[in-house]
């Protein structure tokens, strides 16, 4: 009389991990753009709060030394009196201080 063993099933068939797969990519490709578009957004904040922070330094400085509005000041006229440190883009963009009738920008974020 022949005996057959029964085994039990184990592991994955090859559908159900090509299944897996799928499902992963496809949450893959929802979930990359979103991250990338909230990542710039809060870049783009960073800078925003970056140049307002110099701006505010900047009018401390114009209050202090009694400068006009056509005078510019520096980095060096700014830092460390007014602002601990030189603020840094997130993007590494470069911001410009202008005078005192304009606003600090950024070469990537703008103003």
């Amino acid at each position: 009389m022949l005996v057959h063993r029964q085994f039990k099933k184990r592991g994955f068939t090859l559908i159900e991990i090509m299944i897996v797969v799928l499902v992963i990519s496809i949450l893959a490709m929802v979930a990359v753009p979103a991250w990338q578009y909230a990542r710039q957004r809060t870049q783009a904040r960073a800078c925003e709060a970056n140049r307002t922070k110099m701006n505010d330094a900047k009018a401390q400085w114009m209050a202090a030394t009694g400068a006009v509005p056509a005078d510019e000041p520096t980095m060096a006229d700014l830092v460390p009196t007014y602002i601990k440190e030189i603020p840094r883009c997130p993007r590494n963009g470069t911001y410009t201080i202008g005078n005192g009738n304009t606003r600090v920008s950024c070469s990537v974020h703008g103003q």
